[in-house]
């Protein structure tokens, strides 16, 4: 073998180990992403050998999620009754009805308190029961 075919030789080594480098870093990863995608589709059974747990399919998950956002309107719709007026038994309500009750018997104390200064300031008359003197 000259001198020539080793080149050659090395080259296509050299190739080859590039080829195989390039196949382990990027094509394998991306195979196993493309795995992971259809079984995160498909689901995968539990496997008690491996210990593999159980993957639902995406459609299941689609599924509990329609389950999950029904009860969150229940639960908001309950939110919204508490929170917006309505015929008189939301917390809105309740806290309208106190504050008018509030301010209506700060406005009695307010006349009651005037009513008040104005009796004790008002001028007073000293009787002399003495006789005589």
């Amino acid at each position: 073998m000259g001198w020539g075919e080793w080149a050659a030789l090395a080259t296509i080594t050299t190739a080859a180990a590039g080829g195989a480098i390039f196949i382990v870093k990027v094509i394998i990863p991306y195979l196993r992403k493309i795995g992971r995608v259809i079984d995160r589709i498909g689901g995968v059974d539990a496997d008690p050998k491996t210990g593999q747990a159980r993957i639902p399919s995406i459609f299941e998950d689609l599924a509990d999620l329609k389950t999950r956002l029904d009860g969150q309107d229940a639960v908001l719709e309950t939110i919204r009754h508490e929170v917006e007026y309505n015929n008189g038994t939301s917390i809105k309500d309740s806290q309208r009805r106190q504050e008018t009750d509030t301010r209506d018997l700060k406005n009695s104390f307010d006349d009651l308190k005037k009513a008040f200064e104005d009796h004790t300031s008002a001028p007073t008359t000293t009787v002399n029961n003495k006789q005589g003197g």
